[in-house]
């Protein structure tokens, strides 16, 4: 999976000179997905209003996955989302073991991206490409 980001820790994400705490600093606030000529889906992270929050980092972004080979995703459509993420890794497609996760060093492009959330529901992603988006600063 090509991806214009990195996962230093399994609770951040590094975005050119941004580097985004997922599991203090922000919550899903949407999922969505479009299936027309290739699978997309569309991970909408906003900005906890806490006094602990990095002022400097993007109110909103997206993580776009075009081109979605792979997708399982446990999640209780029921309650809302603003869901925070508990931790974020990698995975082998085949690898059904959700009490461990790899991390970027242990990874491989063909890895699938692994989202924890605090709810205990996952989503677990492998696509063409994965494209961090800042949506407003």
């Amino acid at each position: 999976m090509k991806r214009n980001f990195s996962i230093p820790t399994s609770i951040e994400l590094q975005f050119d000179n941004y580097c985004m705490d997922l599991h203090n600093d922000y919550n899903v606030l949407n999922i969505s997905i479009q299936i027309e000529n290739k699978i997309i889906l569309k991970l909408l992270f906003g900005k906890n209003d806490g006094s602990w929050v990095n002022k400097n980092n993007p109110q909103r972004f997206s993580i776009i996955f075009e081109g979605v080979k792979n997708l399982e995703f446990i999640k209780d459509l029921s309650v809302p989302y603003k869901t925070p993420i508990h931790e974020i890794g990698f995975k082998n497609t085949d690898d059904k073991d959700y009490d461990w996760i790899m991390d970027e060093k242990q990874s491989s492009t063909d890895s699938n991206l692994f989202f924890w959330f605090a709810s205990d529901e996952y989503l677990k992603i492998y696509s063409e490409s994965a494209n961090l988006i800042i949506d407003a600063l």
